[in-house]
């Protein structure tokens, strides 16, 4: 059966600060394999004239099935993802099917500006669904000198595929165990 969720609650809507050339939403949605929580980015962009004019910052948050919706609580998706978030760009989560090991990507925010883009894909583990993910690592054999996003793990969890930039065409890639 397919159902359409349009609202979680406590989930902050979408703000666009005019003054300030800002727009801020939430994207990048991954639910746990049993349903029991969600990951989504909230992201800022730049507006200018009535336009996006490009992505500022985004943080990873997690929200919790409370029944019949998800439910966010802003105290603890930040208690969760506090080793996680950084100055840099977290999006694109993936999370094992115990929920205690974490995939994203990680943008370099100075590369926004000073160029190339660089990003990475990071992981985290935590001991329990209600302890906070540990300080994320990159994932060395991806590397940090190009342009990788979106983690997926395989359902055996044993390889993780992703893509990246090459040669203006985003192809696909894994690494396994």
């Amino acid at each position: 059966q397919i159902s359409q969720l349009t609202e979680f609650a406590g989930v902050p809507d979408r703000v666009i600060d005019i003054p300030n050339g800002r727009l801020t939403g939430n994207m990048g949605v991954e639910v746990s394999p049993d349903g029991s929580f969600m990951f989504f980015s909230r992201a800022t962009w730049s507006f200018e004239n009535n336009q996006v004019t490009g992505i500022v910052g985004s943080n990873l948050m997690i929200t919790l099935w409370g029944g019949n919706q998800f439910v966010f609580n802003a105290n603890e998706s930040t208690r969760l993802m506090d080793n996680i978030n950084s100055n840099d760009l977290e999006y694109a989560a993936s999370i094992s099917s115990d929920g205690l090991e974490l995939f994203f990507t990680r943008l370099v925010a100075d590369s926004l500006a000073n160029g190339p883009v660089r990003t990475m894909i990071m992981r985290s583990t935590r001991t329990s669904r209600t302890t906070p993910f540990g300080e994320p690592e990159m994932i060395t054999s991806i590397g940090a000198n190009d342009f990788v996003e979106g983690p997926t793990l395989t359902s055996d969890e044993q390889c993780l595929y992703y893509h990246k930039l090459d040669a203006s065409k985003m192809k696909l890639y894994s690494v396994c165990r």
